[in-house]
């Protein structure tokens, strides 16, 4: 039997199997990136049979109201890449379906390239020796580990392009038209630092700064995602004393009945998954337990504030 055959009729199952599992259940958050308008309008088809997609707006009473008959599912998309702003969103809008964007504030003039899109860059050409691993940059302070990528980058001339949408920041006047438009605006902080491994001032600094460089563009900053999902209950208390009303996190699982705003998961979906990977990634993540946390703490996310 052709592979093709088989795929459609495992999918179809599955399906099945998620409409099963979508009853009674509240809903879900979608981790997003640097998806360009083809790539979210498949995601948007694939998941629509299953879910009504709601906006921020919506989130607080579909958590404390009854299940509907469909659960809901809320769209989010990290790091404020510009193809955001100029393919995501307008994509978007034309199907109806509103989103969060969150957005690395520090990126946010168009010419300062994200850290890991330098050393996917890097990856490519430099003695891989001299380049850290992905790990080893994700362990280090965020001034470090820009420090340690900027050097590679001056020494072998490579960093990352620029030119490309997604892989350079969107620009204020974006955000500003997005918010217009109807989208909410969170904080990313302002390095994309990964906060468990900075000092507690820095951390706070990270996220209060980055909260307040929004505001002073005019920009409403009602939530904050952890870089990598790394978090916990200080760093939590911290974001929410900074002024925000909910984190996210990477915790890939659907929303129960007892989550609130403070501390939400999200389900990571590739950029260019298909049809078949988002049914069958969102079916074994209703279960609760089998999904590695792509934050790289494994399954601990059972153990979650």
């Amino acid at each position: 039997m052709p592979t093709g055959v088989c795929k459609k009729k495992v999918d179809f199952l599955v399906c099945s199997a998620l409409r099963c599992a979508a009853r009674g259940a509240r809903g879900i958050l979608i981790n997003n990136h640097a998806q360009n308008a083809q790539q979210i309008r498949a995601q948007v088809e694939a998941l629509a049979p299953f879910f009504d997609f709601i906006g921020y707006d919506d989130l607080k009473e579909r958590l404390r109201s009854k299940p509907w008959k469909k659960p809901f599912c809320l769209m989010t998309f990290d790091d404020g890449a510009a193809i955001n702003a100029s393919e995501t969103a307008p994509e978007l809008l034309r199907l109806g379906v509103p989103a969060v964007f969150y957005l690395v504030t520090g990126a946010m003039d168009g010419q300062t390239p994200f850290w890991f899109d330098r050393f996917r860059a890097l990856c490519q050409t430099t003695n891989p020796e001299r380049l850290p691993t992905l790990s080893e940059c994700k362990a280090m302070p965020w001034r470090i580990r820009d420090e340690r990528l900027d050097q590679l980058c001056k020494t072998t001339g490579v960093d990352a392009d620029l030119t490309n949408p997604a892989t350079r920041g969107m620009l204020w006047a974006d955000a500003v038209r997005l918010q217009n438009d109807g989208f909410e605006l969170g904080s990313h902080t302002i390095d994309h630092a990964i906060l468990s491994v900075e000092t507690t001032e820095e951390a706070a600094r990270q996220i209060t700064e980055s909260v307040r460089q929004m505001k002073k563009q005019g920009l409403r900053c009602r939530t904050f995602a952890f870089p990598n999902g790394n978090a916990g209950p200080s760093l939590v208390e911290i974001a929410l004393g900074a002024g925000v009303e909910s984190t996210v996190s990477t915790v890939p699982v659907w929303l129960r009945k007892n989550d609130t705003l403070a501390y939400l998961p999200r389900l990571y979906l590739k950029d260019y998954a298909d049809a078949f990977y988002i049914h069958k990634k969102t079916l074994v993540s209703r279960i609760g337990f089998v999904l590695k946390n792509p934050n790289g703490e494994g399954r601990q996310y059972l153990l979650r504030p």
